[in-house]
């Protein structure tokens, strides 16, 4: 009797590890990998502070001849987001980020990472570069934008926090 509940107890296990696996992978949601921060403050001042942010270090500015919108925009499919781009030139490599909050929190969302100035080479943070290469990412997107912010964050990891 024992070893029949100890079957049992394996091939339960493993059908619960297969389903977690497969919802892993067909996550639901757009940016599901992507890597959240979360400020105590309303968007409206996240959105101000980026744009400061942005004025004042005309460095991290996206180039002209790339074609993306250098300022926050909206997003038409999901309304209630601003979508932004924030351009490394010693790496050429261009981050895109969006944020939504409310009065009184704001998530950012680190959704991806351009390599070179050619568009089309873009990696989903969290999915498509090594761990050592996400962590440089983040860690770059922390220290060279979110710190400088002055807001305070919280890294609340990704979507996808099972694994």
């Amino acid at each position: 009797m024992k070893i029949k509940s100890l079957i049992v107890l394996v091939i339960s296990l493993g059908v619960l590890a297969a389903i977690l696996i497969i919802g892993y992978k067909i996550a639901p949601g757009v940016d599901s990998h992507s890597e959240v921060y979360e400020f105590n403050v309303g968007s409206e001042r996240v959105i101000n502070t980026i744009n400061d942010f942005k004025r004042e270090n005309t460095v991290y500015n996206i180039p002209k001849q790339i074609g993306l919108p250098d300022s926050l925009v909206k997003d038409n499919n999901t309304p209630d987001r601003m979508h932004g781009y924030i351009y490394y030139p010693k790496q050429q490599q261009i981050i895109h980020f969006w944020i939504r909050g409310g009065r009184k929190k704001t998530e950012l969302h680190l959704v991806a990472v351009n390599l070179g100035l050619k568009l089309g080479n873009w990696k989903t943070i969290n999915e498509d570069l090594t761990e050592r290469e996400n962590d440089n990412v983040k860690r770059q997107f922390e220290a060279t934008v979110l710190r400088s912010l002055g807001l305070g964050y919280t890294n609340k990891g990704n979507n996808m926090a099972l694994w």
